[in-house]
């Protein structure tokens, strides 16, 4: 997979389907499979809707092909019944799925750095704490960063002063 279309992701995540049946893990419905140009902070999602499951995947893991292929599990475990959560029925067949294929599917994954750098490009706000110096960076001006006075740190209880980047 060099270029990856929503078409190539669609017939991947299918194949990446068969290959967990193959091993007696039935997915669920997946009504449909999107590209999703906007995360920054995670690789991918799974969602119910009601006629089946809608898996996103990050744009900038769509030419790693171990973080595609461990995403692409990790999500389509989300579809099996009772795995909504990581809970431990997830858990086993993610352990499971690891043992066959030589896998490294975890609860949760670090960002790529291309990922990391988009989410730095878009901060257009960061709120300082003027008691204990935390930070808190927003990408949009929210009733948080509108409003400012009107919260406190829940850390030390001291105001914030928001800085335009």
């Amino acid at each position: 997979m060099t270029t990856v279309t929503v078409n190539k992701l669609d017939a991947y995540v299918r194949e990446k389907a068969d290959d967990l049946k193959s091993i007696g893990i039935a997915t669920g419905n997946i009504v449909d499979v999107k590209i999703n140009t906007r995360a920054t902070r995670r690789l991918g999602l799974c969602r119910k809707e009601p006629d089946g499951y809608v898996i996103e995947i990050s744009k900038f893991i769509l030419n790693t092909i171990n973080t595609l292929e461990n995403t692409v599990y990790h999500e389509l475990l989300h579809t099996v019944e009772g795995c909504m959560n990581h809970g431990s029925k997830w858990k086993s067949l993610a352990e499971k799925v690891n043992k066959v294929y030589n896998t490294n599917i975890s609860r949760t994954s670090a960002a790529t750095d291309d990922m990391k750098q988009e989410y730095i490009n878009k901060i257009k706000y960061k709120t300082t704490c003027q008691g204990c110096g935390q930070e808190i960076l927003r990408q949009k001006k929210s009733r948080f960063i509108a409003e400012i006075e009107r919260y406190n740190c829940g850390r030390c209880g001291s105001k914030f002063k928001v800085e335009v980047l």
